[in-house]
């Protein structure tokens, strides 16, 4: 709320920022799955974190290549719809 007073912008998300939001997501998202893993107890996971950086840094992060969007859905817990909000 406080960003959008500082800007002086509605509330309401505009096409551009929801735009803006999805490719965010789809930047941070693979780099979340790379941290849960890393973060694994019990295991060894090394290796593994190493493959996903390499791929995700070829594919994800490679400005040369279109990004990939990655549309992040609402579920609600105990639901079995995986698209209760549609």
């Amino acid at each position: 709320m406080q960003a959008y007073r500082k800007f002086n912008r509605l509330v309401p998300l505009v096409d551009m920022d929801h735009t803006l939001h999805i490719e965010f997501y789809s930047l941070i998202e693979p780099v979340r799955t790379i941290q849960i893993k890393a973060q694994a107890m019990q295991t060894f996971v090394i290796v593994d974190v190493y493959v996903m950086l390499y791929i995700v840094y070829t594919t994800v992060l490679d400005v040369s290549k279109p990004l990939e969007l990655i549309i992040s859905v609402r579920r609600q817990l105990g639901s079995e719809d995986p698209y209760p909000m549609l």
